[in-house]
Parts: C-alpha cells; sequence; structure tokens
C-alpha cells in the first residue's frame, strides 16, 4: 500500500503554488495590458500562505486557523477579481466573495491537500506550456515548429 505524509503533500501543494505564482508574475510583466495575470499571481501567492498556515497548524499551532481562513478567503476574492478582469466584467461587491470563501474554511484536510495539489500541478504544467509558446513566439515570430 502507497501511503504519503500530508505533511508532503502539504509543502508540494506550497511549492506548486509558489511556481504558479511566479509563471503568473512573469507572464505579467511581459504584458502589463493583461492585469488578470497580475490577479492571479497574487491569488496563488494566498493560496501558498493558506496551505502554509495548514501546515503550521498540524504542527499544533491551533491560532493558525486564523491565518488560513484569511489567507484562503484573499486567495479566493484575487481569484475571482482576477476572472472579472479576464471576462471583461466590473468589480461588484468582492467582500461579498470573501465572506463566502471565509465560510467554507475548515473540514479534513487530507482531501484538500491532496485535490489543491492535482490542481496546482495541471495549472502550473497549462500556465509553463503558455510561457513556453510564448518565448517560443518572441523567438521565432510563430507558435509552430519546423517539420524537418
Amino acid at each position: 500500500m502507497f501511503s504519503i505524509p500530508i505533511q508532503s503533500a502539504i509543502v508540494n501543494s506550497i511549492i506548486g503554488n509558489a511556481v504558479l505564482a511566479g509563471i503568473f508574475l512573469y507572464l505579467w510583466r511581459v504584458d502589463k495590458r493583461e492585469s488578470a495575470l497580475g490577479y492571479w499571481a497574487a491569488a496563488s501567492a494566498a493560496s501558498a500562505c493558506r496551505i502554509s498556515f495548514r501546515l503550521i497548524r498540524l504542527e499544533g499551532y491551533p491560532a493558525a486557523i486564523y491565518g488560513e481562513a484569511l489567507c484562503g478567503a484573499i486567495s479566493v476574492v484575487l481569484l475571482w477579481m482576477g476572472t472579472r478582469v479576464f471576462v471583461g466584467k466590473p468589480f461588484e461587491a468582492p467582500w461579498k466573495v470573501g465572506l463566502v470563501a471565509a465560510a467554507g474554511m475548515g473540514g479534513d484536510p487530507v482531501p484538500q491537500a491532496l485535490l489543491i495539489t492535482g490542481i496546482v500541478v495541471a495549472f502550473s504544467a497549462t500556465a509553463l506550456a503558455v510561457a513556453v509558446l510564448l518565448r517560443l513566439f518572441a523567438v521565432t515570430g510563430t507558435v509552430t515548429l519546423a517539420a524537418d
């Protein structure tokens, strides 16, 4: 039977979120007109902070749940704001989204950590592919490779 310690899954989630934040930040710095990428970079960084508070809480500091809830709510609000910018809609009461996100925090950490890890890995791979394609386009002027 294969088993993985919860701390390992949480550390992997932290690293994945940090990498994703870095990729979004890089892409936003390349084209500052894409402000949604800045929001998504901040949301990924807040998510990494949230997961860090989860690890601290598991190590025996129960008060870390307040930081976890706050960072989780901030992450959801920033993700929502970036999505609104991406689709071209204005912000309407982002505090409501934060309240809903804060109310949904809690529960068993193992499935949450594993789910977050899977999402982050898939999203990071997609963002990395987009970054490679943007670099390929910047260097060659096309996003296709020669057949030879």
